[in-house]
């Protein structure tokens, strides 16, 4: 801090030398009083104005004249994308968001690339200068442009509304759950009176027929009158004649007769009484039967009603990423398709045609907070845990997962092949809650999994044809 001099001058010089440091002008207020505002004031130091760099240091991009005559704004209200048009609106994009000190740094390593000093600011150079980027700067002009996104109000607006939808949804599929809970108690209520009916209205094993019985006893005892007649003929055949014997055979089938009729009339009377009484019951069973269907249906109905409320909540929910689960070493599955859109993604999407959306089962490696409790073991641990597996940690993480190993959550690698999703999930070990609960999502989502994989390759496929 300076002390100021506020005697008046007197006249005397000043040695040349005292003047070889000069002294900042430092305006003081014309009283004495010695203020705060007026110690800051004389604590304030010049800065010196900075050298002017040379023009090549100044300028390490062409971004700027790249979008002078053609602002990626106006470029984008044209829909003016094809031959580098998107990639010129990349350029103008970065170019703006490097005015923040924050993002400079990165958005001019990718600037540096896309619009070099060396070459013409044009959108051709943009196109074939992206061709070449390399991929770590493609992702972070990816991240830059995500998190601008989500930043925007037409993302709040469409979380707001998704966040709405799903209330919608879930009150929706909380009232079909509450009818199908009443139909099921009512759909066992009427199978308990069918149990009841069942009996009666279970046809009965046929039973032999009574005059058939009655003819074969009948015809038992002709049989045996007529062997004992026969007897009689051949003791008393002059006295009694042939005449004699007919009259009785004719006796006795008219007596024969007569007996069956009535056994005719007597079975036809009890079958139709039980004819009347049964088809009281089959209507009211029939009745039943019936309501029984509808019930079934209407159970059905609700099922159908749920699972269509599912998934329009599955699709709706774009607020945060679900894991598919975890494995033994505390990498992270992750099925984007499954989460915020329908499985072929969104109708409107510029991969509509494709008929799939990602195709790929993605896996994040363990995070640190993880690596320090189940994988960089203190001492003891990790003697137990050599003494029960045989190696270290480490070592098996190295054995089990082959040369594509990932050591931390800032590493990703994918699945895109159905033979390697069945060895996975053939890997996975069901005696663990962890890798119990990833093998029986990858197992319930595997049909379609593979459908988007196969839709993936094809397309893939067909491109390198192309080419």
């Amino acid at each position: 801090m300076f002390e100021i001099d506020e005697e008046e001058d007197d006249g005397t010089s000043v040695d040349d030398s005292a003047l070889s440091t000069p002294i900042p002008d430092v305006n003081v207020r014309a009283s004495g009083r010695t203020t705060r505002s007026s110690l800051a004031k004389s604590e304030v130091v010049p800065v010196e104005e900075p050298t002017p760099a040379s023009e090549h240091q100044q300028k390490a991009h062409r971004a700027a004249e790249m979008i002078t005559d053609y602002a990626w704004v106006e470029r984008i209200k044209a829909r003016d994308f094809q031959d580098g048009g998107w990639q010129a609106v990349m350029v103008g994009l970065l170019y703006q968001v490097s005015l923040n000190n924050r993002q400079k740094e990165k958005c001019e390593q990718v600037l540096a690339k896309l619009a070099p000093i060396d070459m013409e600011a044009t959108q051709e150079t943009a196109r074939q200068q992206y061709i070449h980027l390399d991929v770590n700067l493609r992702i972070v002009a990816l991240e830059i442009v995500c998190m601008l996104a989500v930043q925007t109000k037409t993302m709040r607006d469409y979380l707001m509304q998704s966040s709405e939808d799903m209330t919608e949804h879930r009150n929706a599929r909380t009232d079909w759950q509450r009818k199908k809970k009443a139909f099921v108690e009512e759909l066992r209520e009427l199978d308990d009176q069918r149990k009841i009916l069942l009996p009666e209205n279970t046809p009965a094993s046929p039973e032999p027929d009574v005059a058939e019985a009655a003819d074969v006893s009948m015809n038992i005892v002709e049989d045996t009158e007529d062997a004992g007649g026969a007897t009689d003929d051949a003791e008393d055949d002059v006295l009694s004649g042939r005449s004699l014997r007919r009259g009785t055979d004719r006796a006795l089938d008219r007596k024969r007769k007569r007996d069956q009729d009535s056994v005719r009339k007597e079975k036809e009377r009890k079958e139709k009484a039980e004819a009347t009484k049964a088809s009281k019951q089959s209507a009211q069973f029939k009745k039943l039967l019936k309501d029984i269907e509808k019930k079934k249906d209407a159970i059905k109905e609700c099922e159908d009603k749920i699972s269509e409320l599912n998934i329009d909540l599955r699709e709706t929910d774009c607020h945060r990423t679900r894991a598919l689960g975890r494995d033994r070493f505390f990498n992270r599955y992750y099925w984007f398709e499954r989460n915020g859109m329908p499985f072929a993604g969104v109708p409107s999407g510029s991969n509509m045609d494709n008929e799939y959306a990602n195709g790929r089962i993605w896996v994040q490696g363990p995070d640190d907070l993880e690596r320090k409790g189940f994988i960089d073991l203190s001492d003891a641990a990790m003697s137990e845990y050599i003494e029960r597996h045989r190696m270290t940690p480490q070592k098996r993480k190295e054995v089990e997962e082959g040369p594509t190993r990932l050591y931390d959550a800032g590493q990703w690698g994918y699945y895109d092949n159905p033979d390697t999703l069945d060895m996975l999930i053939g890997w996975l070990d069901d005696r663990g809650k962890r890798e119990k609960d990833l093998r029986k999502e990858l197992q319930n989502w595997r049909e379609t999994i593979v459908e988007l994989m196969h839709k993936m390759t094809a397309q893939l496929a067909e491109k390198e044809e192309k080419k």
